[in-house]
């Protein structure tokens, strides 16, 4: 998610002004840059933390052995997890989101990313290639076994990008709420 300065400085405004302090509040651009991008750092190095937790996991898949769940699961192969790693990689060298991960009885991996009715889905059932499929507003598509390269493909990145932009709606608004209420608490002790 990105925060520009112009929207800090915009939320502060505006709260300030529903206050009628305004005049009380002096924040120079300095500020704003800074603040700006300390909580852009800051969301990038929750995603990095994710992302090595992500890495974890996954790896931890080469030390299940047959029937890891008793139901006569399937460990996954080297290449699989392989290739759902390099995938990962490319998610994170694009600044996308963390996904979750998971594991299936046939020893396929999957990332997938949810919100609300939305959904994103990606799996590795075949060394260097993807299989995805996606349930954005009540629209449904998929590709099949994808060669994996350097990119993602367009139009699962153009999923991903929608669905990120829905959560950053989602959590700039909650932001702007809390930040509301911390100013009106600032306001109110001034």
């Amino acid at each position: 998610m990105n925060v520009t300065s112009s929207l800090i400085a915009s939320c502060i405004i505006c709260i300030g002004s529903e206050q009628g302090a305004i005049s009380k509040m002096l924040i120079t651009d300095t500020e704003v840059s800074k603040a700006a991008s300390n909580f852009s750092s800051s969301t990038y190095n929750y995603n990095s933390k994710k992302y090595t937790h992500l890495f974890s996991e996954l790896y931890s898949y080469r030390e299940l052995t047959e029937n890891w769940d008793g139901y006569n699961g399937i460990r996954p192969s080297d290449d699989i997890i392989s290739t759902a790693s390099k995938f990962l990689n490319i998610l994170q060298e694009n600044l996308i989101s963390s996904p979750e991960i998971m594991l299936s009885g046939s020893g396929e991996v999957a990332l997938f990313w949810k919100n609300n009715n939305d959904y994103i889905e990606v799996s590795f059932d075949i060394s260097n290639h993807l299989t995805y499929f996606y349930i954005l507003d009540s629209i449904v598509y998929g590709e099949d076994d994808i060669f994996i390269n350097t990119h993602i493909p367009e139009k699962l990145y153009g999923a991903i990008n929608y669905l990120q932009n829905e959560l950053s709606s989602k959590k700039s608004r909650i932001l702007i709420e809390n930040t509301k209420d911390t100013f009106s608490s600032i306001i109110e002790v001034a």
